[in-house]
């Protein structure tokens, strides 16, 4: 929906409500077919929806297996099972995700999406729009309807958790998001060592490159940082300091082995041609510092100081290992993407994961609501932020896209704070969302149409928040009310912004606002 079409609201708001997405039943063959970058046995497609069947899928080319499926009632709903013999791993599924409890933090599901293999209905690829998570909480299946032409789109029902998927982070990556295991250290681990690991983007063919300055490793206590260990590269060694591991899949713990890390030094920098070997994993190490006493401090932080040129991708973490060198992950990075080419620090600081979450309450009336948070939600996914108000919620949209789940549009995946909503509401209810200030309370209000949030705990004054851009503001209006703020005719009956509710504005320029 276009920013200038915004009056015209209402009318796609009540066409979508009328919506009759029923689906009709459809009979006739499917094609089904999974092709994998690795050698793969013993593929089977598992059918759970309209019916529980399992279909054995048949090697129908290099790495490619194939099954037609018949009698399908819309929608379908399934997953792929298959075996790695090289590597003696079985019942891999190509919807993974790795579940984190008990003392990891956060705790929850880290969705990978359609794991390894690339899938297939009809000749269509699909993607991670049609991954929901299954009825264990443990897993992806995959979603689908198939149209009267043949051809299919996702299938999301209210029913269905749907995890926003970063499709820029390979599904073969054990974790995708930061995590910290708060368990450790223990009393038996008397080493600590940094580590990172590289690979680079398959989708696209551009040669990468990683050069890497130090990797350090520090202790903190009393906000106190010391030095544990470093790794410069005055010298290096390809068999000892690094290695080339199994990247399809990632790490098996069945061959913990590699192959020497290829790299040259030159004025104290490695260089790693990370393109020059796409099926690998690139990882390098601090090598462990030994304390026989063990380890107490406050926090620990991994750095790894860098300059990417291309598409790769890198994550830093921190093992703990005892006597016997047994290893024990204390936690690693986000996936760093940037390829700008300036040298730039990859950090892993347990510190970051200390609570200081903040919770608000959003008060929803029957019908509709015009909403915003001055906080960035934590776990900012649609479905997990809108699942709370069950059956009451009905529709809920910004300017620009709807999350509409009966009516099967899910154009939003993820809140964000610098947004302005609306939402419809059955009933009254409170929305509760919890997350943290966000650093950055500058908003971008372009030229034209906007429904901007407030960033602020306090109302703010629309004559000091917009002083220096009051020639650019045409009208300030309340969605759900009637106060305006028109400077041009010299109408004031909105004088503030109040936090948690949304506001229309429609400038003549785009500028920047700064939040108090």
């Amino acid at each position: 929906m276009k920013r200038k079409q915004f009056f015209a609201l209402v009318v796609s708001l009540c066409s979508l409500f009328t919506m009759n997405t029923a689906i009709g039943q459809t009979e006739g063959t499917v094609n089904m077919r999974v092709v994998f970058p690795m050698e793969i046995s013993n593929v089977r497609l598992h059918l759970w929806e309209p019916y529980s069947s399992t279909f054995i899928m048949n090697a129908t080319g290099e790495n490619e297996f194939s099954a037609e499926v018949s009698g399908i009632f819309n929608p379908m709903l399934f997953n792929v099972e298959f075996d790695m013999p090289a590597h003696f791993i079985t019942s891999w599924w190509i919807g993974g995700g790795n579940t984190y409890v008990g003392n990891l933090i956060p705790e929850r599901f880290d969705a990978h999406g359609l794991k390894y293999g690339k899938l297939y209905i009809n000749n269509q690829l699909l993607d991670n729009r049609y991954a929901v998570v299954n009825s264990s909480g443990n897993g992806l299946n995959i979603s689908v309807k198939i149209n009267d032409n043949n051809t299919i789109s996702p299938n999301i029902e209210p029913s269905f958790d749907s995890l926003l998927i970063d499709d820029r982070i390979p599904s073969e990556a054990h974790h995708h998001k930061a995590y910290l295991n708060t368990s450790l250290p223990q009393p038996k681990h008397v080493k600590i060592g940094g580590w990172a690991t590289a690979i680079t983007d398959n989708n696209i063919l551009n040669e990468s490159q990683i050069e890497i300055d130090y990797i350090r490793v520090y202790g903190r206590e009393n906000n106190q940082l010391t030095l544990l260990k470093e790794k410069d590269y005055s010298t290096y060694d390809p068999e000892n300091d690094g290695g080339l591991y199994y990247r399809y899949p990632f790490f098996p713990s069945s061959h913990d082995w590699h192959d020497p890390m290829p790299g040259t030094v030159n004025n104290g920098i490695l260089t790693l041609h990370t393109s020059q070997n796409r099926m690998k994993v690139w990882h390098w190490w601090s090598h462990n510092f030994t304390s026989s006493s063990g380890f107490d401090y406050d926090s620990y932080k991994v750095v790894c100081k860098l300059r990417t040129t291309g598409h790769a991708l890198v994550q830093v973490g921190i093992d703990f290992r005892d006597q016997w060198d047994n290893v024990a992950e204390l936690g690693v990075s986000d996936w760093f993407l940037h390829n700008n080419g300036e040298w730039q620090e990859v950090v892993f600081d347990s510190q970051d994961f200390a609570s200081n979450d903040i919770q608000i309450e959003i008060p929803l009336n029957n019908v509709w609501n015009a909403i915003s948070s001055y906080i960035n939600p934590t776990k900012p996914e649609m479905s997990s932020i809108l699942g709370q108000l069950g059956d009451d919620f009905i529709i809920f949209q910004n300017l620009d896209s709807v999350y509409y789940p009966a009516g099967g549009v899910v154009e939003l995946s993820t809140w964000d704070y610098q947004s302005g909503y609306l939402i419809k509401m059955n009933d009254e209810a409170t929305l509760t969302l919890t997350g943290s200030y966000p650093e950055n309370r500058i908003l971008e209000v372009k030229s034209g149409w906007n429904i901007i949030p407030v960033l602020s705990v306090e109302p703010q004054q629309i004559q000091q928040l917009f002083a220096a851009n009051m020639d650019n503001v045409v009208i300030i209006k309340e969605i759900i009310g009637t106060k305006v703020f028109w400077p041009t005719y010299n109408i004031n009956e909105l004088d503030e912004l109040s936090p948690k509710k949304s506001y229309l504005i429609k400038s003549n320029a785009t500028f920047l606002v700064t939040f108090d």
